[in-house]
């Protein structure tokens, strides 16, 4: 407008009654009836022009609140406000934005989408949403901020906020509608930094126990490392397959923490409840009797953020393995993680497994030094074939002579089913899998980590198993400030069991590991009788809590979420 003053008082914004220009509210989210005339010309009788009211208030991203803040037994949604629930969003209307409603006038303020998800708060009042007798209530502005407690019961609930400006006779002068989401559940990668380490410590009857790998973890993780007791836990080892680590962040700061508890409810059932502290949401999906192997979380991973077929994943992809008839994933979780959208699931073949998960042959680790920041290591029999083969065939291999009828190399190398096993499966089997991962991840050969690997049967002709301990089933430890360091299951591919210096599984590894990884940051520890020969590996048995991704997924991740 330009503040002609010509008293038209149509408050077009130019006092010239021009419908070009009328008055109206702007912005990329923003709608607005036109000013109200009052005879100079710009419509708010200061003949300066500025007549057009601004309407913009902050979208809310929040988290849920689905946590235990105050350890009663009852997540926080299902309670009233109190002092230690972090979890709310505030929808902020600033004193300044309000002073532009006119005397006796007043805001109307409409909840609509997931209203049974979300639930605003006026104080101790609820005043839409969940619970509440309305969807749309109202205020008259006193000349101070107004502030009101957005809470979301719910992970990934999309709503909205209809916030209105009314005269004294109910008119509309603006109106704007700003989003109100929580955020989706993200699962976390390997890329993350990790905050906190847990094993299982255990000493079985015969004096089987996990002595060595236990050390192995406190040695590199000191303070950030945890046992967990086997005999609270029944011996239950398998920490990885019972609990996922996720998170949710808000555009506010919250971060809230989740743990994804399999119904596979084995003796580490209460492992989850008992780390909460008011520090986790824990959650299931799915129902406890109905599990099978492919519910457990060895078979529920997630790649580093990259891009696949022209579409970029800020915070990587899920993938899990389809074990066939018996083995598939609980319905309602398979469901709740693709509702997700941000992280795109994939699924793979894990049919020719004896357990059926996915890391027993593929693992992603960071390589700063690469252009995506990450190698994918994947098991590959004929590396391990041409890796036998430079050994003395007589070596002698105590451990596999122990626990798999092999004593020599030159056992392994002339065991025809074993040998015919194995090239089926790189032919078959693995060939495919490596091409839809390159597929559906945007990988090319550089991005990949050929590992030498070989497979035994296990159970029924068409099952396999890990005859040389899986070494892309690792555990990836990234702590701030620290050297990446990978925990390897020892191959033990040697004569002498207590040198590791003499295996050339070892050398060969820690040699196509990238530049990035120093001799002392890939640490081979025995995990050989409590989880190899119990047909898991090392990061069957431990479990990582990580830094969640800065990455706000209200920008980047928009194009993945309808």
């Amino acid at each position: 407008g330009d503040g002609d003053g010509d008293g038209d008082g149509d408050g077009d914004g130019d006092g010239d009654g021009d419908p070009s220009t009328t008055g109206l509210t702007t912005g990329p989210i923003t709608t607005g009836s036109p000013t109200t005339g009052d005879g100079d010309g710009d419509g708010d009788g200061d003949g300066d022009g500025d007549g057009d009211i601004v309407w913009d208030f902050t979208a809310i991203y929040g988290v849920t609140n689905r946590d235990d803040d105050d350890e009663g037994g009852t997540y926080d949604f299902l309670e009233f406000p109190f002092a230690g629930d972090d979890d709310f969003s505030a929808l902020l209307l600033d004193a300044t934005t309000l002073a532009q409603v006119p005397s006796g006038g007043s805001v109307e303020i409409t909840l609509a989408g997931a209203v049974d998800d979300i639930r605003v708060w006026d104080g101790q009042n609820i005043v839409a949403g969940a619970n509440s007798m309305s969807n749309t209530w109202s205020f008259s502005p006193s000349g101070a901020d107004q502030v009101f407690d957005i809470e979301f019961g719910e992970y990934f609930a999309q709503g909205t906020l209809t916030i209105r400006m009314l005269d004294d006779t109910d008119t509309e002068l603006a109106s704007t509608t700003i989003p109100a989401e929580a955020s989706p559940l993200v699962l976390n990668h390997h890329l993350q930094p990790a905050e906190a380490f847990w094993v299982v410590a255990v000493t079985f009857n015969g004096g089987s126990n996990n002595n060595s790998m236990v050390a192995d973890f406190q040695n590199e993780f000191g303070a950030e490392y945890t046992s967990a007791s086997g005999f609270t836990y029944g011996g239950d080892v398998w920490i990885q397959d019972e609990v996922e680590f996720a998170t949710q962040i808000g555009n506010q700061g919250q971060r809230q923490d989740v743990i994804i508890d399999s119904i596979r409810d084995r003796g580490l059932d209460d492992f989850a409840e008992d780390i909460q502290g008011g520090l986790y949401a824990v959650d299931t999906w799915g129902s406890a009797g109905t599990e099978n192997s492919c519910d457990s979380f060895g078979n529920l991973e997630i790649t580093p953020p990259l891009t696949a077929n022209g579409v970029d994943y800020p915070f990587g992809r899920i993938y899990w393995g389809n074990g066939g008839s018996g083995c598939q994933m609980t319905p309602t979780l398979r469901n709740f993680l693709i509702a997700q959208q941000v992280q795109a699931p994939v699924e793979v073949d894990t049919s020719w497994l004896c357990v059926g998960h996915a890391d027993e042959f593929a693992s992603f680790i960071p390589d700063p030094n690469s252009p995506k920041g990450f190698k994918l290591l994947f098991a590959d029999v004929d590396e391990a074939w041409a890796l036998l083969q430079t050994m003395p065939g007589n070596t002698f291999l105590p451990r596999y002579d122990n626990t798999h009828n092999h004593d020599t190399v030159n056992s392994i190398l002339t065991d025809g089913e074993l040998v015919s096993r194995n090239n089926n499966l790189q032919a078959n089997t693995l060939d495919p899998i490596l091409v839809q991962m390159k597929a559906d991840f945007g990988l090319d050969d550089s991005d990949i980590i050929l590992i030498p690997s070989l497979f035994e049967r296990c159970g029924g002709n068409s099952y396999n198993v890990a005859l040389i301990p899986g070494m892309p089933n690792l555990i990836v430890g990234n702590e701030p400030g620290e050297p990446i360091k990978l925990m390897v299951p020892d191959p033990f591919m040697r004569s002498n069991t207590n040198d590791q210096s003499s295996d050339p599984f070892i050398a060969d590894f820690r040699n196509r590991m990238p530049a990035s990884y120093g001799t002392d940051d890939v640490i081979f520890t025995d995990d050989w009788y409590v989880y190899h020969a119990g047909l898991g590996e090392v990061h069957c048995g431990t479990n990582v809590r990580r830094t969640p991704s800065t990455t706000t997924w209200w920008d980047t991740a928009d194009h993945l979420t309808n």
